[in-house]
């Protein structure tokens, strides 16, 4: 491992899940120091021990990308403003206690948990270098150790909540192993709504001509997802919460108590809070539901991921020599507003692999047509005249199916490319031969 850095202030971020241990406070003893480097060897992570005054260990550490896990142990009393400052570092220990060395070996095995957890997350699909998806890995990775906690997932729609549930459930051992179930609360039919969660017996009702298992068996020992649980009716939502209280449950018609062993993860796209000052949520139920929350972040707060994201996208289609986005199409993507979400980044690419066929990359041609046609920057600017807006789409619209036709189709006469891209913007080609010559009058 490497030796300790005195007085080392350099801003540099150590590769992907280092650990660096700020040393404040003062020289430490050599005992002291080898008490911390043994601890540190425990987490089964790279380490730098950084030895510093206050101010100069506590600057931010940086985000992004290669972030490393800060850990400051010190033995400086934390007041004031000191401890507003903290949450620049991802644990604290303190020598100042008496049992410090076992809180840091306990601190530091805990981070380089974290840490795997956190990339088996990312290998599970939640993939991305943006901050929001940094800090989600590491949320998802502390609400696995927290085996019984209920997760709430909450996003706009099209964010990947179900991903995030099923990435959560394979990513943690215990559970990897059973069932992940799913059932959306917003279409289940009130009147069987019991049946469905707990199961029946037969003749318990009308139609239960045999016995069924609902969702919280079919679970087992794994996860059950509950989607759109802020759709739930009011009526329905006194059973949920019944369950999620006595850890325990009775199947339709049945007497026989049947013990909660699966991990309830609830999903949903509204702000719950409103929905209980409405009363039209339960506020009881919501504390139970959201012991852990997960927030999946829009597109809009990680643009930086939409590269990565859209090749992980086109190689699900085609796993075999997948096609490579262009940089133009790169571009294109990142301007659209996607108010989908990846949920419509997913359907415009699939789209476009299987228009690509064999193509080994992947044009702005091959994009939906609508989507292609589409002006969605986003901008503070003032509102032009519409007119004026649309002459400047066409003419931008049409010059890029003119460049596209001649780099193309190279070898092709003019009226061929003109016939090219009418038929790629879906206008006639007199609407084309019209805009050259208006072109022409201008210059």
């Amino acid at each position: 491992m490497p030796p300790e850095e005195k007085g080392d202030t350099s801003t540099a971020v150590p590769a992907a899940a280092t650990l660096v241990l700020c040393l404040a406070g003062g020289p430490l003893p050599e005992a002291a120091l080898g008490e911390i480097r043994r601890a540190a060897e425990t987490s089964g992570l790279p380490y730098r021990l950084v030895a510093s005054e206050w101010r100069a260990a506590h600057r931010e550490p940086p985000r992004g990308a290669g972030t490393p896990w800060h850990v400051l142990v010190t033995a400086k009393p934390m007041r004031g403003t000191d401890l507003a400052e903290l949450s620049a570092f991802d644990d604290v220990v303190s020598l100042a206690s008496d049992c410090w060395h076992d809180d840091l070996a306990f601190s530091l095995a805990w981070v380089g948990r974290v840490s795997q957890l956190a990339q088996r997350i990312q290998d599970e699909g939640i993939i991305g270098i943006s901050e929001p998806v940094v800090e989600l890995r590491k949320q998802m990775a502390h609400a696995i150790l927290d085996r019984d906690a209920s997760v709430l997932v909450v996003g706009e729609t099209g964010t990947g909540k179900r991903v995030v549930a099923e990435a959560l459930h394979h990513a943690d051992d215990a559970r990897a192993g059973h069932p992940f179930h799913c059932l959306d609360a917003g279409a289940v039919v009130p009147g069987l709504f019991g049946s469905e969660l707990f199961g029946h017996v037969r003749g318990s009702f009308t139609g239960a001509t045999e016995s069924r298992p609902g969702a919280i068996r079919t679970a087992g020992e794994g996860t059950l997802l509950l989607d759109e649980v802020g759709e739930l009716p009011t009526s329905l939502q006194a059973s949920l919460l019944s369950v999620l209280q006595q850890r325990s449950y009775r199947a339709v018609g049945s007497d026989h108590e049947h013990l909660l062993k699966c991990r309830i993860v609830s999903a949903t796209n509204r702000d719950l809070q409103q929905r209980v000052a409405a009363c039209e949520f339960r506020e009881d139920l919501k504390h139970r539901l959201s012991q852990i929350v997960l927030r999946v972040p829009p597109l809009r707060e990680r643009r930086e991921d939409l590269p990565m994201l859209a090749n992980a996208l086109i190689r699900r289609y085609r796993s075999v020599h997948p096609p490579q986005c262009a940089v133009e199409v790169l571009e294109y993507l990142q301007g659209l507003s996607l108010r989908g979400n990846v949920r419509e980044l997913e359907a415009m690419l699939r789209y476009a692999t299987v228009r690509a066929s064999d193509a080994p990359t992947l044009r702005l041609t091959h994009l939906p047509r609508p989507r292609a046609m589409e002006a969605a920057p986003e901008s503070n600017e003032d509102v032009e005249p519409l007119e004026q807006s649309l002459a400047v789409l066409r003419k931008t619209l049409v010059s890029r199916a003119l460049q596209h036709a001649a780099r193309d189709l190279p070898a092709a006469d003019r009226t061929v490319q003109i016939a090219w891209a009418a038929e790629r913007l879906q206008i006639s080609a007199r609407s084309v031969y019209n805009y050259l010559n208006g072109e022409a009058r201008r210059s």
